[in-house]
């Protein structure tokens, strides 16, 4: 991984008996977003490594999509009936609920997924477990340029503020949200950094390029440009049209394919410009009968990988891998092209630069450079040095983020904050 990117945690493994994890998200496992996506990954992996995991969602959630987290091999628990709205009106309530949980089933740690609303939920927790925080983007970041971000309303600030400074560790996955936790009040010794993480081996599987670009009817012989996430003022999607035209009239030829919820305005701009079948929309990939109550397995071995493999696929099969966005928490499709050895252009924005490192692992533009994106991707698809310079290093950067290193600093993180917790309870009970 670049050095920039964030220095690995190096807390020690103080013990190796297997752990009880609390995980706490207000979210669908089911979700195809960053988040989510690590969560049901990290879940399982905790599960493999030998430790007793519980995840903790909502009551909707949880009926809603029952037969679902029934297959799981961790145990998943129902919260309070309406709790993200009690959380709103009368916060007491659920976080008194879910104390009587820690004191019920004597969770070791909890990991809690976003500033707001889970670590407010999990305020109350603070006094008598640990609790770790993983921050994901909009809980903690915020951009006045395009409305981004929970802490813009003034009634969610403090409460964001209030739960991080409450605490044990902060999990931060560039330097960038480590800046907006400081920014919160939470001091850097309570700063972990910890990358996001993904199976690098599954994209380096063989496949049939030109079968995986004929399914999506896109001509084998031309150059494949490839972005993917949903459609959000952030990404900076709308910017793509005018790049493909330019390099249209430049005299590139190529199929540009956007993966992602709400693609589609895109393609319709670019046939407005006239570029009609140029700029191509996919619809959020998923992973067939995930999150779907008819699923039946409850074979582990055989539970759905996420990214699906039609999308690893499609990472692969790039000739090269555009991502224009102005903000970003963790750009783990960054992450997920370099291990594709698909070479990457992308931008200086937060998040995308602590990912990016110019010249070396990627090319970094400016959110907003027309010209500059058509120079970078001309440039990959015609210097045969550079696009292997790039693929080359954007290998390294990826293997660094293996999930398989990435569960062991949680662990590690767990068992480090586990043993100061109960330093510090020794230290007050002396003093008592």
């Amino acid at each position: 991984m670049p050095e920039q990117i964030m220095e690995q945690s190096q807390a020690p493994v103080l013990s190796e008996r297997s752990l009880d994890i609390a995980v706490l998200m207000l979210g669908s496992l089911t979700s195809m977003g960053g988040y989510q996506v690590f969560t049901y990954n990290l879940l399982h992996r905790l599960h493999a490594h030998g430790h007793q995991v519980t995840l903790y969602i909502t009551k909707e959630e949880y009926n809603s999509r029952r037969r679902f987290y029934e297959t799981m091999p961790f145990t998943v628990r129902p919260l309070l009936r309406q709790t993200i709205r009690l959380l709103h009106y009368l916060p007491l309530v659920p976080q008194t609920f879910l104390c009587w949980l820690q004191k019920k089933y004597r969770h070791d740690v909890w990991q809690v997924i976003g500033a707001y609303p889970a670590a407010f939920l999990a305020f109350g927790l603070c006094t008598c477990v640990p609790v770790v925080c993983r921050g994901y983007g909009d809980d903690i970041q915020i951009d006045r340029s395009i409305g981004y971000g929970l802490r813009l309303d003034p009634k969610l600030e403090p409460r964001i503020r209030q739960a991080v400074c409450a605490l044990d560790t902060a999990v931060a996955m560039t330097p960038s949200m480590a800046e907006c936790f400081r920014a919160l009040g939470l001091p850097q010794e309570k700063i972990c950094a910890i990358a996001n993480g993904f199976d690098v081996a599954r994209f380096s599987e063989r496949f049939d390029r030109d079968a995986v670009l004929r399914t999506h009817d896109v001509d084998p012989e031309k150059s494949v440009i490839l972005t993917v996430g949903r459609r959000h003022p952030k990404k900076n999607y709308e910017i793509i049209p005018e790049i493909a035209k330019r390099l249209v009239q430049s005299g590139t030829e190529f199929t540009w394919l956007v993966v992602g919820k709400d693609t589609q305005v895109i393609e319709q701009e670019a046939k407005n410009l006239g570029l009609e079948n140029t700029v191509r929309s996919v619809e959020e990939i998923g992973v067939a009968g995930f999150g779907n109550n008819n699923v039946q397995s409850e074979d582990n071995a055989n539970r759905p990988e996420v990214p699906a493999t039609e999308l690893v696929r499609l990472y692969q099969a790039a000739d090269i891998f555009v991502f224009p966005s102005k903000l970003e928490g963790f750009p783990r499709v960054l992450f997920e092209a370099m291990a594709a050895g698909t070479p990457v252009v992308t931008t200086d924005a937060p998040g995308c630069c602590d990912v990016a490192i110019a010249g070396k692992n990627a090319l970094v533009c400016s959110p907003d450079d027309i010209n500059g994106y058509v120079k970078a991707i001309q440039s990959v698809l015609n210097d045969d040095r550079l696009r292997q310079n790039l693929i080359s290093g954007g290998l390294e950067s990826a293997n660094a983020c293996d999930f398989e290193q990435i569960t062991n600093q949680y662990v590690d993180t767990y068992r480090k904050v586990i043993a100061q917790k109960n330093k510090s309870a020794a230290a007050m009970h002396d003093l008592t």
